[in-house]
């Protein structure tokens, strides 16, 4: 198992105090994200929370929404991905699929502006509801680029699964420096929070095994390989 470092905070960048390890798998999908708001995302990827509200995209935008269309439709040509004759602007519009935020992040989607390439985290990003279908109007849905990397990078049930392990004394112990712990146990506040609120007592069970509850890792022997999930 490849172990990389994470910046807990992100935006205090590498910096003592501010790392733990990680699995590889784990820190590609967290992708700077705090453990509560990847958590969140993923049970309203699940639906298991709800949406948040979206409105059409303005008219202001339109012709950067028009852009962006072209180029995923030339990118997914290009790539052998089957495009279907309604995978269109006006189609796309009609249809309420052109969206101002991420439905599952909350993030107001960044368009892009003219004549400058649109890849930031908040892009907007063509999900496709079935993976490896033709992009058509009935089977994507726009989602921010952090959302779709998420979604497409590893299994769900079994990113909930580290995330609740991430919050065991066993893995601040093993995986977090002395130094850093303060941080951490910030994030553990927020994402055990979240845990408590957003979802009911049955469904955090189904969703988190009680193997990865609070101090549950070290009734499992402690922090191993084979105990991520």
């Amino acid at each position: 198992m490849s172990l990389t470092m994470d910046k807990i905070v992100p935006e205090l960048g590498y910096v003592a105090g501010n790392l733990r390890f990680l699995p590889n798998w784990v820190n590609k999908a967290l992708q700077d994200l705090p453990d509560a708001e990847a958590y969140r995302i993923v049970l309203r990827l699940f639906g298991m929370l709800p949406q948040h509200p979206t409105k059409s995209v303005s008219p202001a935008l339109h012709a950067r929404a028009r852009q962006v269309i072209s180029v995923k439709k030339s990118g997914a040509r290009r790539d052998g991905v089957a495009v279907g004759p309604c995978f269109s602007f006006a189609a796309l519009l009609s249809a309420g699929k052109l969206v101002d935020r991420c439905p599952y992040s909350g993030y107001e989607l960044d368009w892009g502006e003219k004549g400058k390439p649109c890849a930031s985290r908040n892009s907007p990003s063509f999900d496709r509801i079935e993976p490896g279908s033709a992009y058509s109007c009935e089977g994507v849905q726009v989602v921010a680029n952090v959302t779709n990397a998420l979604k497409g990078s590893i299994c769900m049930r079994r990113f909930l699964d580290a995330i609740c392990f991430l919050q065991t004394d066993a893995y601040v112990r093993s995986h977090v420096p002395a130094a850093a712990r303060p941080a951490h146990h910030l994030q553990q506040v927020q994402t055990l929070e979240a845990m408590a609120s957003e979802v009911p007592r049955s469904l955090a069970f189904v969703l988190g095994p009680a193997r990865w509850s609070r101090g549950g890792a070290e009734a499992a022997g402690g922090i191993r390989e084979e105990a991520w999930p």
